[in-house]
């Protein structure tokens, strides 16, 4: 018996099922594009997380330039009591000297881009009738215009 050959038009070899060609580079660049995505969703996410991070430090730096600006003016509030007794129909007054000042970091070094401000006056009952009391007011503000406002009540 004669098989049929197998270089014929309309032979056996017609009717085989071949793989697609070029398959294999459609799914490599799939998953090239999927790769590509991730690596950029990363590196978006990375320098987001930087940006909050030197937010925070900066807003912690604000935080500690009020808190020591109140201490500055409860200073000066002490040592001279005098200055909160202003005219009427005043409520709060600068401090001569704390008004537009960079503040001392803990490690000597002046804080960069933040200035304070401090304001005192007279709070409660002007009479004096249940004691004196007092407010200081500090404000940290940076080149930004961010700020961190501090108050602090004075007996």
């Amino acid at each position: 018996m004669l098989r049929p050959s197998r270089h014929r038009a309309g032979g056996p070899r017609s009717n085989i099922v071949r793989p697609r060609r070029g398959i294999a580079l459609v799914f490599v660049l799939i998953f090239v594009t999927a790769m590509a995505a991730l690596a950029m969703s990363s590196i978006f996410m990375t320098s987001t997380s930087n940006l909050l991070a030197k937010s925070y430090d900066r807003e912690l730096d604000l935080k500690y330039a009020a808190e020591a600006a109140l201490e500055m003016g409860k200073s000066r509030v002490n040592y001279d009591p005098l200055f909160l007794s202003f005219g009427p129909g005043t409520l709060y007054k600068k401090i001569p000297g704390l008004d537009s000042v960079q503040v001392d970091g803990a490690n000597g070094v002046k804080l960069p881009g933040i200035f304070v401000r401090v304001y005192a006056g007279q709070t409660g009952i002007s009479t004096g009738e249940y004691g004196r009391f007092s407010s200081i007011v500090a404000e940290a503000r940076d080149q930004r215009n961010n700020g961190f406002i501090r108050r602090l009540e004075l007996t």
